[in-house]
């Protein structure tokens, strides 16, 4: 399922917060082949959603989450690198992922991400390299709903 000999690139580390951390941590588990390991980085309600225009439904739940990710490996992808853009407090931030196959093919995209206070994402939204406007707009409503209202978590 994965491939044991993939390489995995640190995520910048300038600007870092839980979700950042939890990211990495679950890249660097899931391109070893360890389902389990990047599993425990993961809420067990995750959400995912795939903006770009061949998306498809979301994924919703650890295990849904985990086979869409494990098929990326399954396809070529054997390395990845990743550099944060955005920072919002300590559970959000917009990330550009790039992912690429042994041959150099490379699929660069921008992915927020929220963690849930716990060291694991719980929601994640992924969107073309060339959607930053409508990224940043989704990392701010996230914010506002989670992390700016006196009544957040």
């Amino acid at each position: 399922m994965g491939t044991a000999g993939a390489r995995n690139e640190n995520v910048h580390r300038e600007k870092q917060n839980e979700a950042t951390r939890a990211a990495t941590l679950y890249m660097k588990r899931g391109y070893v082949g360890d389902r389990e390991g990047a599993g425990s980085f993961l809420a067990a309600e995750i959400v995912a959603r795939d903006h770009r225009p061949l998306g498809g439904e979301a994924a919703v739940g650890r295990d849904a989450f985990l086979e869409a990710g494990m098929a990326h490996q399954d396809v070529g992808f054997a390395k990845w690198s990743g550099t944060p853009l955005e920072i919002r407090g300590e559970s959000l931030a917009l990330v550009r992922l790039e992912q690429a196959t042994e041959s150099d093919f490379t699929l660069p995209y921008l992915v927020v991400l929220r963690s849930d206070g716990a060291g694991r994402l719980a929601e994640i939204a992924i969107y073309d390299e060339v959607d930053l406007a409508r990224a940043v707009e989704d990392l701010d409503r996230l914010y506002i709903a989670h992390e700016a209202s006196p009544s957040a978590d």
